[in-house]
């Protein structure tokens, strides 16, 4: 028999809610165990697919690249041009994953796999530290990994994934430090803590240090018991000699080489995005309404289950608010009061989803304590969703869906839902058998939910929707691959090293930060046509690069040279290309048409 003998007042409050543990239950949590593996490797095995994307991909591990080329670890570059909107700690570890794997997807996306496969596991070691439950971590970690938004947005090379895992690693120290009795001991978490935030300064910037001083001020003012900690946190200068120590040197450095960009980078790109007012603006913000429905999408499949959950967390509101529980519900309140004023983007709130898998999971571990629709519905929407993909996609097959313009998703993608709507609909034929997968899949899920829900087998269901997740996850990578000429210039890269010879100009009619896989995937300088040279603060401010971008004048005169000059550009510009440069009847079709976009060539 279990006893509360050694555990803390939110330990045995949590614990109360649980059902008595079983030899089945005990099956089934090794199960699940089995299964977090199982979808970390199914992380790892598809990190080389698709070709990386244009935007944030490119910018990454295209900068990553020239760093390696030029053997600079200090400055990260696109075009040469000096890129210093983020802190350098990405760039590193891109550095080190190409030097061991090669250039290629795999080695340019290993990074960011890693890094979120370790966050679902301190996940898991974060709430089983809180409740003193291991089964109630291992949930949380399955949920957070299996919600269909951290597939898609961990398949990017971006810094969020290993910020939020700084983000869990930092709370994990913090909730070490508030249970310690020995001062000792709980000074060495809390400079571990110092040491994480570091750290996370060093992925994205000073937010990393802003979220956990907020959080602090809030626990301190709230939790009177919390308060001898905290004041040991801010007070103590051996944490802030550690954070200054580690964060300082690049930032000087950079200073030293580039004047102005430490005013440019506190001011212009922390505030200034926090509050929505960098310029130039560098993308578009996504309407709030927006926002919180693309998350119902993100949360997938769990977001039919955030009823319960929502029901499951008032019951046991007193576990949350007594402990260090509250630090996690701060978390997320101040993370998303926090992007309401900033420029919101889609994947904002990622660092914050371990809190709603933690939600969920509890939901699951003390499930039985709820009527079993709370757990059927779900199953029965699973069954409908399922049998009317299975309808549509039998539609799809005896009336194939008419072609359609295509939409240039490198100007539009901004967004998860822009770049959805503009694959056209000659593309979407590669779905079918996709959907065909999906819905079946869907279907059987759904029964199965059913059959465990009439059982009570809360964990069973959890389990079912992990298995449906990865097969899920496994029909979406060969989606991206059906569509990954939409928003990558791999081919567009591949084509113009094919057709180039020894001596050729690229000159590119979209802006620099559109294009980037061009920055991997061509070693090759690039101009830029009728772009913003102001985006980057070395060119805005330092006149570094600006004789990249050319106008139409210069374009003309260079076409007209005996080098030879690509451009790469939107098919529905091809119209003003003929008039622009009189392309003859030989040169009226571009060389190469790679999903939106075309490629012309002089000679």
């Amino acid at each position: 028999m279990e006893t509360t003998e050694g555990l803390t007042a939110t330990q045995v409050a949590v614990r109360r809610d649980r059902p008595p543990i079983d030899r089945r239950r005990s099956r089934v949590g090794r199960f699940l165990i089995f299964l977090l593996l199982l979808v970390a490797a199914v992380y790892i095995a598809t990190a080389a697919v698709p070709r990386l994307f244009d935007q944030i991909d490119g910018q990454y591990a295209g900068a990553a690249r020239e760093m390696i080329v030029r053997g600079d670890w200090l400055i990260p570059t696109q075009d040469g041009i000096p890129r210093l909107q983020k802190p350098p700690l990405v760039y590193w570890c891109e550095i080190v994953s190409l030097r061991l794997f090669g250039t290629n997807e795999f080695a340019a996306r290993f990074p960011v796999v890693l890094a979120t496969i370790i966050w679902f596991f301190a996940t898991a070691a974060l709430v089983e530290r809180l409740s003193g439950r291991r089964l109630y971590g291992v949930c949380a970690a399955l949920i957070l990994a299996t919600f269909f938004g951290t597939y898609l947005f961990t398949h990017l090379v971006m810094p969020e994934p290993f910020s939020a895992l700084l983000f869990v690693c930092t709370f994990y120290a913090l909730v070490c430090a508030l249970q310690s009795v020995s001062g000792s001991v709980r000074d060495r978490w809390l400079l571990c803590a110092w040491i994480l935030i570091a750290l996370g300064t060093l992925t994205k910037g000073l937010h990393a240090l802003l979220i956990p001083m907020v959080i602090g001020c809030a626990s301190y003012a709230l939790k009177r018991s919390t308060r001898e900690t905290w004041r040991r946190f801010f007070l103590r200068p051996h944490g802030w000699i550690l954070f200054f120590a580690m964060v300082t040197p690049w930032y000087v450095a950079t200073e030293l080489r580039y004047p102005g960009f430490l005013a440019d980078q506190l001011g212009n790109e922390q505030v200034g995005n926090i509050l929505n007012h960098r310029w130039p603006v560098d993308g578009d913000r996504v309407p709030l309404t927006q926002f919180l429905m693309e998350h119902v999408a993100f949360f997938f499949p769990w977001s039919f289950f955030l009823p319960g959950a929502v029901l499951t967390l008032w019951r046991s509101r007193r576990a949350w608010l007594l402990g260090e529980w509250h630090l996690l519900l701060l978390f997320l309140l101040i993370n998303f009061a926090g992007i309401v004023f900033a420029k919101i983007q889609d994947y904002y709130l990622l660092i914050s989803w371990p809190v709603v898998a933690i939600g969920v999971a509890l939901f699951f571990v003390s499930g039985r304590n709820f009527s079993r629709r709370l757990f059927s519905i779900p199953g029965w929407l699973f069954v409908v969703a399922g049998l009317a993909g299975l309808a549509a996609a039998m539609c799809s097959i005896w009336h194939p869906i008419a072609n359609s313009p295509l939409v240039d998703t490198v100007t539009r993608g901004r967004t998860v839902w822009e770049g959805i709507v503009g694959i056209s609909s000659d593309r979407l034929g590669g779905f079918v058998p996709l959907v065909l997968i999906a819905s079946c899949a869907l279907v059987l899920a759904g029964v199965a939910i059913i059959y465990f829900a009439r059982q009570g087998r809360s964990l069973a269901i959890l389990g079912t929707c992990v298995v449906l997740m990865i097969v899920l996850f496994l029909a979406s990578n060969r989606g991206l691959f059906l569509v990954e000429d939409q928003f990558s210039s791999a081919r567009v890269a591949s084509a113009i090293q094919q057709l180039g010879g020894p001596n050729y100009q690229v000159v590119c009619e979209f802006e620099a930060n559109d294009l980037t896989s061009l920055f991997f995937y061509l070693p090759h300088s690039i101009q830029w046509l009728n772009a913003n040279p102001e985006m980057e603060f070395a060119t805005r401010s330092l006149g570094i690069g600006r004789d990249l971008y050319l106008d139409e004048e210069r374009l003309e005169s260079l076409w007209r040279s005996n080098q030879r000059v690509f451009v790469i550009a939107s098919q529905d510009r091809l119209d003003h290309w003929r008039s622009l440069l009189q392309l003859d009847d030989q040169r009226e079709i571009p060389v190469a048409t790679i999903g939106t976009k075309m490629i012309l060539m002089n000679r």
